[in-house]
């Protein structure tokens, strides 16, 4: 489910948190552009790394290009994994 489409973001969020018990997590909503939001909230948390799903991004390059996954490594003060969700879920 993708939060900015669900009806309580924050219980969605949590929700999300639950799967990973034992690892610090904490959650916030940003409104915006997401690639621009992402690399904001990583400077202002002087973020080391961001994980960031592609959701499956393929297509031609422009679309690949100005995916999400991508404007944040163009930009991002720091290092990026792209995460292929695809395989992550075990679909190819």
């Amino acid at each position: 489910m993708d939060p900015g489409k669900a009806a309580d973001p924050d219980r969605y969020l949590a929700h999300v948190a639950e799967r990973f018990p034992g690892l610090p997590t904490s959650t916030r909503i940003e409104r915006g552009e997401a690639a621009e939001r992402i690399v904001a909230v990583a400077q202002e948390l002087n973020a080391d790394t961001i994980v960031v799903g592609n959701r499956g991004t393929h297509g031609s390059w422009w679309r690949v290009r100005d995916s999400i996954p991508n404007l944040v490594l163009r930009h991002s003060p720091c290092g990026v994994f792209i995460v292929d969700t695809r395989r992550a879920q075990g679909r190819s």
